[in-house]
C-alpha cells in the first residue's frame, strides 16, 4: 500500500506540472470541469489543489497512517492504473512538441 501511495503521490504531481503546461500552450485541453475552473482562476490555484493531494497522500505515509481495508487498496491501485494512462496521455502530447 505504500508504495502505491507513493506511486500515487509522484504520478499526481508530475500530473500537475504537466497539465499546467500542456494548458498554457494550447497543447492540451482540461477535461476535468472543476479543475478546468481552478486553473481558469489561476494556474498557481490549480496546482495547489493538485498538489495538496499529492501531501495528503504523503503524509498518511509520513504518519504511518496508511489504510488497510480492502476498499481503500482498491481504490489506490484502480487510482495507479488511470493516473498511468494520464501519463500515457502526457508523454503522447509531448513526443509530437518534439517531432
Amino acid at each position: 500500500m505504500k508504495r502505491a501511495f507513493v506511486f500515487l503521490a509522484v504520478v499526481n504531481a508530475l500530473d500537475a506540472l504537466l497539465t499546467v503546461i500542456g494548458l498554457k500552450y494550447d497543447l492540451i485541453a482540461e477535461a476535468n470541469p472543476f479543475m478546468k475552473l481552478l486553473y481558469e482562476i489561476h494556474p498557481l490555484l490549480f496546482a495547489g489543489f493538485k498538489l495538496s493531494f499529492s501531501i495528503f497522500l504523503l503524509l498518511f505515509i509520513y504518519f504511518r497512517c496508511l489504510p488497510s481495508s480492502s476498499a481503500v487498496k482498491f481504490i489506490a491501485y484502480t487510482a495507479s492504473i488511470a493516473y498511468g494512462i494520464v501519463l500515457a496521455m502526457h508523454v503522447y502530447w509531448i513526443h509530437f512538441i518534439f517531432i
